[in-house]
């Protein structure tokens, strides 16, 4: 799922913000590359459903998913979205995705050890990110305020983005287990209540511009 709406909602939010500020953004699509890389994907799930997703053939497909996704955002320019903390998120969240892929698909191949660490980069760093990223962003967008990350809201997504670190640190045994556990639970719980705290306010009060989403 965040394969497919990520192709189409990152692009267009980067352009959008490059254009609010100014730089130019050349849309690009690999219509070729789109369809192998989520059919990758695709694929990988329908070896999940069926028992199948620790083989060696659902590693190749996963190594597979992983490159191609990296390649696929290659046009989506996340580079120039460096000073736009709401926007960057989006591209890290789905680097995460990515990178997570392909480490899964190299752990079932050459490194068993990798699995879990692999499934971290997948489910904390990739959902978790791409979750805050378009919670904040459409919480902002849906209530007619200004799409701009605040401070507290910057300190959040990286929290998040320390949280997958300190715990793939854990299961690789570069610090200790119960250590990175404990950190990465604390980490993970100040980034969403950070964003608890904020958002709150402004998605149970009317529209800053006065009209009705």
């Amino acid at each position: 799922m965040i394969a497919v709406f990520a192709g189409r909602i990152i692009p267009l939010f980067t352009r959008n913000a490059l254009k609010v500020a100014g730089i130019g953004f050349v849309a690009r699509s690999w219509p070729a590359l789109d369809v192998l890389s989520l059919g990758a994907v695709a694929m990988l799930v329908l070896f999940a459903l069926a028992g199948q997703a620790d083989t060696q053939l659902a590693g190749a497909v996963a190594l597979a998913a992983g490159v191609l996704n990296i390649i696929r955002m290659a046009p989506w320019n996340g580079h120039q979205a460096l000073c736009m903390p709401i926007v960057l998120v989006l591209h890290a969240g789905y680097a995460w995705i990515a990178l997570g892929l392909a480490v899964y698909g190299y752990a079932l191949l050459l490194n068993p050890s990798l699995q879990w660490p692999a499934l971290h980069v997948l489910t904390i760093g990739g959902i978790g990110t791409m979750t805050l990223a378009m919670m904040s962003r459409v919480a902002l967008g849906h209530t007619g305020r200004t799409i701009l990350a605040s401070k507290p809201m910057v300190a959040a997504y990286a929290l998040l983005q320390v949280t997958v670190l300190v715990r793939i640190a854990g299961g690789l045994g570069w610090i200790d287990y119960t250590v990175s556990v404990a950190g990465a639970g604390w980490s993970w719980s100040a980034a969403f209540a950070i964003f608890s705290v904020i958002h709150l306010p402004i998605l149970t009060r009317p529209r800053a511009d006065g009209l009705h989403d």
